[in-house]
């Protein structure tokens, strides 16, 4: 399972190798946490049909912000009035859940969750404190775009302490990592680059990119070593995470990251900074506790019964 990318956000020019290259690559599931909601009815649809070729997709429509926008899909609500329209429209077209942007005000944002969670649809946003406190589901990133200010996650330099990691732990809520600076690992290993099926499935120039980024500053000159650095102390974060009982699910942000290929990177890059591949594979196959994992990880030790 990618639990974070978007079909359509620069995505659109992939037709229809977008869904086969998913499948190519094992990834049977994935969803969207911000698409257009019209194309994203129309993906889900399809795939549903059996009309395209494609994972199982579970999505929403365009995000809910405040008063200003990032994305130009994005939906502004500027008063409860027209926010109460948006929330009626995400029941009525029933998305598979609610995200919620970084200029949304807090009391917005408590209305957001009584409504989705009334209609029992699942929310997140880029935002852990005061998410964590009024019921949110989840957070998108380790740290990305933030606007409130007092409710970062990690530092400059992706370092995260000890009240971020029992927030999550203490909430419940879910961290979807989308490991960008995995690229970097590429300096050790080109074989998702070279492999037959990012050659056939890739469109031509995606994988001018892709090779690109492998071939340069993102595949570890020296005078980038910081990514590698930022890209453990992230890490570092969601191991903590993870072992202290918390909620770490795979995601990628694809195809802003790059389809398929990136969520096998994120998994290579958990494992080389710390996580077991056991611990690694369950973050994308199985929603069990991390318990329960080590758990079944002992049993597996004494058979094969649950070999992932």
């Amino acid at each position: 399972v990618d639990i974070h990318n978007h079909w359509h956000l620069r995505g659109r020019q992939w037709g229809d190798r977008q869904g086969r290259l998913w499948l190519s690559y094992g990834i049977t599931t994935t969803r969207s946490p911000g698409d257009p909601v019209y194309q994203m009815l129309e993906t889900r649809e399809a795939l549903e049909s059996g009309k395209r070729v494609g994972p199982r997709y579970f999505g929403t429509g365009e995000a809910i912000d405040g008063s200003r926008i990032y994305y130009n899909f994005m939906r502004p609500t500027l008063s409860p009035e027209q926010l109460n329209l948006e929330l009626s429209r995400a029941v009525e077209l029933e998305y598979d859940m609610i995200k919620t942007y970084v200029r949304l005000p807090v009391a917005y944002q408590q209305k957001v969750v009584q409504a989705a969670h009334g209609a029992g649809i699942p929310l997140s946003s880029h935002y852990l404190y005061p998410a964590a406190n009024i019921g949110m589901d989840a957070m998108e990133h380790t740290g990305a775009t933030n606007r409130l200010g007092y409710s970062h996650t990690v530092s400059r330099i992706r370092r995260s302490y000890q009240d971020a990691v029992t927030l999550f732990t203490r909430s419940g809520m879910s961290v979807t990592p989308t490991l960008f600076t995995s690229k970097c690992m590429y300096a050790e290993d080109k074989s998702l680059v070279e492999d037959v099926r990012t050659k056939v499935l890739f469109p031509q120039w995606e994988y001018d990119l892709l090779k690109t980024a492998a071939d340069a500053a993102a595949a570890g000159l020296p005078a980038n070593a910081y990514v590698r650095t930022n890209l453990a102390n992230d890490v570092d974060m969601l191991l903590r995470i993870h072992r202290a009982g918390g909620f770490v699910v795979t995601g990628t942000d694809s195809p802003l990251d790059n389809v398929a290929v990136s969520t096998h990177q994120n998994l290579r890059a958990m494992v080389k900074f710390g996580f077991t591949p056991y611990e690694a594979l369950t973050t994308a196959v199985t929603d069990e506790k991390p318990e329960e994992q080590h758990s079944q990880c002992g049993e597996a030790e004494a058979g094969d019964e649950h070999r992932v």
